[in-house]
């Protein structure tokens, strides 16, 4: 008896400096994660830095360009009764290359990626149709740029402009 009886009491003592020694939850009963982060050296990469120097020459007498913009700063859902955080969640976590903005009205006139060989991924390819699709629906043109350091500037002009009509 007396042995059941100090077993009992070590299982409750084991398990109360257990709850002692588990960390202390937040408010949300979430337990609070520390990060640490480190700057990037640049925002873009070699050919995105490039396309956006040849886009700012080329076009901002009538446009602003905007790199690496989310799509949840292009567009909004517009369901009556949607979910708008599961709406939202399915678009902000993707983002478009660039993005052309008028000067005068600061309306977006369209949507520029850059299709680099990561673009022939399976899921990649998967995420383009989403965004493709998800644009075009809202009526935001979307101009699909390949090889730009091969390609001169009207030819590049014209593949823009293309899509503003």
């Amino acid at each position: 008896m007396e042995l059941v009886l100090i077993a009992v009491g070590l299982l409750v003592l084991f398990a109360f400096i257990g709850a002692l020694s588990r960390p202390r939850r937040q408010h949300s009963g979430a337990t609070k994660s520390v990060y640490v982060y480190n700057a990037r050296d640049y925002i873009m990469t070699k050919y995105e830095s490039m396309l956006f120097r040849r886009l700012e020459s080329l076009l901002t007498d009538k446009y602003y360009v905007f790199p690496q913009v989310h799509l949840d700063r292009v567009l909004d859902h517009q369901i009556k009764g949607q979910d708008w955080r599961g709406a939202r969640a399915k678009i902000s976590q993707k983002s478009v290359d660039f993005v052309l903005v008028d000067r005068e009205s600061l309306r977006t006139v369209c949507a520029i990626e850059l299709d680099d060989a990561s673009h022939d991924e399976a899921g990649r390819q998967e995420r383009d149709t989403f965004v493709n699709a998800t644009l075009d629906g809202a009526g935001v043109p979307i101009a699909h740029l390949h090889n730009i350091a091969n390609i001169d500037d009207q030819v590049l002009l014209a593949a823009i402009e293309s899509k503003l009509v």
